[in-house]
Order: C-alpha cells, then sequence, then structure tokens
C-alpha cells in the first residue's frame, strides 16, 4: 500500500468537454467530482446504478487527461511517507504546510491557496543535507501536484493506492488467470 495524491483538470469545469445526458447531476466543490443524486433518482436503485456506472465510464474518457486527472502521482509507500512525515515533524516550523497537510489517513486535501506557499517549502526542503534519501521521490511527486494546483485552481487529493502491480511477464487481463502458471 502507498499513498498518492492528485489534481483534477479543469476540462468539466470550463466546459472543455461534451456534456453527458447525467450533467445536472455532477458536481465539483472541494472534495472533487462526483454524482449527487435527487432522492427520487437515488430511490430508483436501476436508475441510480446505470448513472454511476455511465458517470466513471465517462469520468475515464471525458478528456484527454486520464480519470480527469491534470497529474496523478504516486507519492511514497507507508514506511516511506511514516519516515518523512516523522522529519517534518522534526522540522514541524520550517515546514508548516507539510506538517499539517501530509496524510495520516486514507484521504484528505490540501487547500488550492496553499499550493503555492507549499511548492516553497517543497523548493527549500531539497536544499536541507540532512534530508534522506527517500525524500526525493516524494519531492518530486509533491512538486508536481503542488505545480498542477496553482496551474487549476483545484485542491490536491490524497489517496491511499492499494494495488499489487502485474508481474511484467504475466497478462492480467487473459482469462482464465492462473497466478501459479
Amino acid at each position: 500500500m502507498s499513498y498518492g495524491a492528485f489534481v483534477h483538470c479543469r476540462c468539466f469545469q470550463d466546459d472543455k468537454i461534451p456534456k453527458p445526458y447525467f450533467a445536472d447531476f455532477i458536481k465539483y466543490d472541494e472534495c472533487g467530482l462526483y454524482i449527487y443524486l435527487p432522492k427520487e433518482l437515488e430511490n430508483n436503485q436501476e436508475k441510480s446504478q446505470d448513472i454511476f456506472i455511465d458517470f466513471y465510464d465517462w469520468v475515464e474518457i471525458a478528456c484527454t487527461h486520464r480519470n480527469m486527472y491534470l497529474s496523478n502521482q504516486d507519492v511514497a509507500n507507508i514506511p516511506t511517507m511514516n519516515k518523512f512525515k516523522n522529519f517534518i515533524k522534526t522540522y514541524k516550523d520550517d515546514y508548516p504546510i507539510l506538517y499539517q497537510y501530509l496524510p495520516t489517513v486514507n484521504e484528505g486535501i490540501i487547500p488550492p491557496k496553499l499550493a503555492e506557499p507549499l511548492l516553497k517549502e517543497l523548493c527549500k526542503l531539497e536544499n536541507v543535507p540532512e534530508r534522506q534519501g527517500d525524500c526525493d521521490c516524494i519531492l518530486q511527486s509533491l512538486t508536481q501536484v503542488a505545480k498542477a494546483s496553482i496551474e487549476t485552481g483545484n485542491p490536491i487529493h490524497w489517496s491511499l493506492i492499494n494495488a499489487i502491480k502485474p508481474h511484467p511477464i504475466i497478462n492480467p487481463y487473459q482469462y482464465p488467470f492462473n497466478p501459479f502458471i
């Protein structure tokens, strides 16, 4: 398991993509892009299920950004992130945004107004000799999402990635799939 961070693109917000039939139910706020169904549709299980399925299919391909992410980064596995958080905790007065907003659970948001100060903290941290080498991948990933947040005005979202990467020789989409062959 590892932590990820992403920033949504502005294609939906700026009307750069065609609207789907369920556009009236799509909401975008600090929590991200989601479907909000009125009670009468929510109670119709078949119809609401179809809308949710169509929504997630649409999000994947609606614009040139896969899943409508301008930036989607694998930040660090849990032990590396814990090590980084301990380092930041030691210097919390120098890195107040990192200290306050590094994930402690599987989600969280860094408001867009903090993206620029976050980027400054990351740049300052690059020049600290005491930091551990594991920090480099975290710094690069967070720099990418901070820049995307500045560009879009959208928040940075934390996510917990629970994925095992497939073996490079085995095609996981080939059925029947037997991992013991």
